[in-house]
């Protein structure tokens, strides 16, 4: 189901980053400039840092935020995600280009900095029902393969998949909730 991203949300999200920006302004005596926002960001993904390079000596900076995932994690996010994007931010910012994504010095940003544990991997169910489910039933001489859209998709312009166990070519038989029907 795709989620509505209001203003207002829009808005706590970006003064949370406005608020990290501070804090670590403030921790390390610099002036780490605000990044861009952009909530379109789609997948399992949470979010992420992108440092785009305007010349040799700047970078523009955006921090780009699931916004769907926003929605249904907002609290998460502002205490979670959030701070752990701004602290690949302050990374980049004082360590440069080179410095490990989730290196050393991102752990201690997270601990020093927002006193967050670091963790690389977010625990949010990511698995939306409409563009995972395997729906998509193909038969080849020893079993069924569910498919998504996508690979269901790409078998109709002519992608040819083979069965990993007996080496046949699949063949669609057709959608798993009218084959149960049927039965």
């Amino acid at each position: 189901m795709k989620y509505h991203l209001d203003e207002g949300i829009q808005q706590c999200a970006q003064e949370t980053v406005r608020e990290c920006v501070l804090l670590a302004n403030q921790t390390y005596r610099r002036r780490i400039r605000m990044p861009a926002i952009d909530f379109g960001l789609k997948g399992r993904c949470a979010g992420q840092l992108v440092a785009k390079p305007i010349s040799v000596a700047k970078s523009s900076y955006i921090i780009r935020i699931n916004g769907d995932m926003l929605i249904r994690h907002f609290e998460y996010f502002m205490r979670e995600v959030i701070p752990h994007e701004v602290a690949h931010l302050v990374v980049h910012w004082i360590y440069g280009a080179r410095a490990k994504a989730h290196g050393e010095e991102w752990k201690t940003v997270m601990k020093e900095c927002f006193g967050l544990e670091p963790s690389i991997y977010h625990a949010l169910p990511t698995r939306s029902a409409r563009h995972h489910a395997r729906e998509y039933i193909y038969q080849c001489v020893c079993q069924n393969h569910a498919f998504t859209l996508r690979r269901h998709k790409n078998a109709e312009r002519g992608a040819k998949y083979l069965c990993r166990h007996c080496g046949m070519l699949l063949k669609f038989r057709g959608r798993a909730q009218d084959l149960a029907r049927q039965e």
